[in-house]
């Protein structure tokens, strides 16, 4: 049981830094929720290399999923950060 634990930890430890190397290398603020949405494509040969010692394999892989993470998981725009969503703006609208 401990030893699942430490694993779950070891992943998403590695899931955060990936996610971080992606947002540093697209110079973009990245959606951690849609990382974690979408580790069926990336994650998994990761941890093959990573369970094969295959080093150059695994540096590709990671350098795969650095792309994907950055293309896939930019944030949207949120509702609250839309200009014409205060509360003026919204009687400006409402008497025009």
């Amino acid at each position: 049981m401990e030893g699942l634990i430490w694993s779950s930890l070891l992943s998403l430890l590695l899931k955060r830094y990936l996610c971080r190397a992606a947002a540093q290398k697209v110079a973009l603020r990245l959606s951690m929720f849609k990382m974690a949405k979408t580790p069926i494509g990336w994650f998994e040969p990761i941890m093959k290399s990573l369970a094969l010692q295959a080093k150059s394999q695994l540096e590709a892989d990671v350098a795969w999923a650095i792309e994907f993470i950055g293309k896939t998981c930019k944030r949207s725009q949120q509702a609250k950060s839309r200009k014409d969503n205060s509360l003026d703006d919204i009687w400006r609208h409402l008497n025009a």
